[in-house]
């Protein structure tokens, strides 16, 4: 979890938050630049643009945070890019 730090998208301040899910590991969200971060359990590290404090509220109160990323957030995302392992 630990790995996708802010720091390195340029936010020390950046909090990943661990969530309950069969495939997401942890969530962290820049609401300034609209920024979410997030870290699969498979590895896989992500940073969604475009990304409004009510669709990441949305996603945090979802009853499944996978399945709300998959059909929400992530088509209405304005970018998708793969963090550097």
């Amino acid at each position: 979890m630990a790995a996708l730090s802010g720091a390195r998208e340029g936010n020390p301040r950046m909090i990943m938050q661990p969530v309950t899910s069969s495939n997401v590991e942890a969530v962290g969200y820049d609401a300034d630049a609209r920024l979410l971060f997030v870290s699969f359990k498979s590895g896989a590290q992500w940073i969604y643009s475009g990304i409004t404090p009510l669709m990441h509220k949305t996603l945090m109160e979802a009853e499944s945070i996978g399945s709300h990323l998959r059909k929400t957030l992530i088509p209405a995302a304005i970018s998708a890019t793969k963090a550097a392992a």
